[in-house]
């Protein structure tokens, strides 16, 4: 029994699987296999290892290290109708506050990939605290629940297939991105809907032109403002941030811009 979603590829088309036809463990197989498509940037390990929390101890189930050794992320794969309480959430509460010993989990990777920089994984984990990816075959009743929690993200991974047994996939969400580029933005008291970018240089378009950003998996559209040595991003449309809040925005290197809470 197929799901109701279908993707058109090279005009045949792929029905979604069904979330009852397949479990967590098809889901993390298939992430791991793909893995290099579907993360170029990225190492992906596998990392059964506990994490514990305030009494409680819970293993992720895979880790993203990227292959610059600039951040990482525990990654928990998840079918989106099993229940947040009780389940999901004790997970995402123990990965977002648990301590992660350097020594001991650089040791256990290097078991997983030997040709990984001892020295440089060691520090990474040693001085950054994961992001935590809740990774998902469709999106969950439950994400803002789960994204209430610092650092942690949701990325959908869809199945699909073709009668001739050919399948296909799909990816939405909060992506890792190769992060090459930041600056601080804030909403200033008065004019409050003026986003003020402390880094202009950041911007590849000029005073007058527009930019998508992209904002909790969503595309923004904003205007570039200058007003002497300030720039400003104007939206197009309603403002989809809060301005009681500061920001980052980040480029990729891709060219791509996102808004990430600061």
């Amino acid at each position: 029994m197929k799901g109701n979603s279908k993707l058109l590829i090279f005009e045949e088309w792929f029905d979604e699987f069904e979330p009852g036809t397949y479990v967590e463990d098809d889901l993390e197989k298939t992430i791991i296999a793909k893995s290099e498509i579907v993360f170029p940037d990225y190492h992906t390990l596998p990392l059964r290892k506990p994490i514990e929390f305030n009494g409680e101890s819970k293993e992720p189930d895979l880790c993203l290290i990227k292959k610059d050794y600039s951040e990482w992320y525990v990654v928990e794969i998840e079918l989106a109708k099993k229940p947040f309480k009780g389940h999901t959430e004790s997970q995402i509460r123990v990965f977002s506050n648990g301590k992660y010993p350097a020594t001991e989990i650089t040791n256990y990777l290097l078991t997983k990939k030997q040709n990984l920089d001892k020295i440089k994984l060691f520090k990474l984990i040693q001085r950054e605290l994961p992001g935590i990816l809740i990774l998902v075959n469709e999106y969950p009743k439950w994400a803002g629940e789960a994204k209430a929690y610092e650092r942690t993200a949701i990325l959908v991974f869809g199945m699909y297939d073709h009668p001739d047994k050919i399948e296909a996939y799909s990816i939405d969400g909060e992506y890792p991105i190769l992060e090459i580029e930041r600056s601080r933005c804030n909403f200033p008291k008065y004019p409050g809907n003026m986003l003020t970018i402390s880094s202009s240089n950041i911007l590849n378009i000029k005073n007058g032109e527009e930019i998508i950003v992209i904002d909790d998996g969503r595309k923004t559209k904003w205007e570039r403002l200058d007003i002497g040595k300030q720039t400003y991003l104007l939206p197009k449309g309603l403002n989809p941030l809060n301005v009681r809040k500061k920001y980052f925005l980040i480029k990729s290197d891709k060219d791509d811009f996102y808004f990430k809470e600061n």
